[in-house]
């Protein structure tokens, strides 16, 4: 990839990138209602993605061979109590990402 190519990529990105960010504010804003199914989308889809990420991140694990998981399922577990207890995201996935590194050094 030339110089001139890079920065082209680089520039349609950027607008692609703006465009993204400036819709919303252009079909919702300047005291439109926002349509329901935006409302119920903005409701129900954090769960679905989380479970989403849940089967993706869980889609090759062998519980039958070893570790039998378990450094998955201490990540897992982790990621959960800590949510539970707190409400905050950023530690849980902190800390079941940290627990999951460390179980996964000493475990396998």
């Amino acid at each position: 990839m030339t110089n001139v190519q890079a920065a082209v990529t680089i520039m349609i990105m950027a607008a692609c990138t703006a465009a993204t960010r400036a819709l919303p504010f252009i079909l919702f804003g300047g005291g439109k209602r926002t349509p329901n199914i935006v409302l119920y989308l903005g409701r129900t889809l954090p769960y679905a993605i989380i479970g989403m990420l849940i089967v993706y991140c869980l889609r090759d694990v062998r519980p039958l061979t070893w570790p039998y998981a378990l450094p998955e399922f201490i990540g897992l577990a982790v990621t959960a109590i800590t949510y539970l207890t707190s409400k905050r995201t950023l530690p849980a996935v902190l800390g079941g990402t940290i627990a999951y590194m460390v179980a996964l050094r000493i475990i396998v």
